[in-house]
């Protein structure tokens, strides 16, 4: 069995192509294209912003985020600072998943599922912070209605999950097949269908 992990490799490669290709096929489905075209709109909206900033154009300190009473501490705009820099990045990457998807191109899957697990962790910084420092206590409107826009890109979010879910059930299928384990016979499995569907 020592060629056993290069098989695996191969075998899931190509269950992740077929994937792919059937999840770009599957993109007319039309709350998954809204789900994603609104993505891509949110991000490209939030890169502006981040290179409005970046650039000196405007001070993070002036409105945005909405300051608790004593105003943005200097150390808090070095931290919003170096948030804007990886929000970029996921911006970017996010960008290219929205191109991907809506082009049928390859690379949708793993570029969603990493923009969307890394915006997740911002979302969940970026509310840690204005609690703790008393901002969303003097701004409770804009700061709710900050968190009602990212709602979509949660729902996202979870179908990702679920298909990842997906995905380790049949890499664990794939692994016992090859050692022939537990009811499992040796040989070749096929790939299963993928998540991404209409139904």
């Amino acid at each position: 069995m020592a060629g056993a992990p290069d098989a695996a490799l191969s075998i899931l490669g190509e269950c992740m192509t077929g994937t792919t290709r059937a999840f770009s096929r599957d993109k007319t489905f039309l709350a998954m294209r809204w789900l994603v075209g609104y993505y891509g709109v949110f991000q490209a909206g939030h890169l502006v912003f981040n290179v409005v900033h970046l650039s000196g154009l405007r001070s993070i300190s002036e409105d945005f985020p909405p300051p608790p009473a004593e105003g943005w501490h200097p150390q808090t705009v070095a931290f919003w600072t170096a948030c804007a820099l990886i929000d970029t990045a996921i911006a970017l990457l996010a960008l290219y998943f929205v191109a991907a998807f809506f082009g049928g191109r390859r690379g949708a899957l793993w570029a969603g599922f990493v923009s969307l697990t890394m915006y997740m962790c911002t979302i969940f910084i970026f509310d840690y912070t204005v609690v703790a420092t008393g901002a969303w206590a003097r701004h409770p409107v804009e700061y709710v209605v900050l968190n009602v826009v990212t709602i979509p890109l949660l729902i996202l979010f979870a179908v990702f999950v679920r298909d990842v879910r997906r995905a380790a059930d049949a890499s664990e299928a794939l692994r016992r097949a090859i050692r022939g384990e537990a009811g499992h016979t040796p040989g070749r499995p096929s790939c299963p269908s993928p998540g991404w569907s209409s139904r």
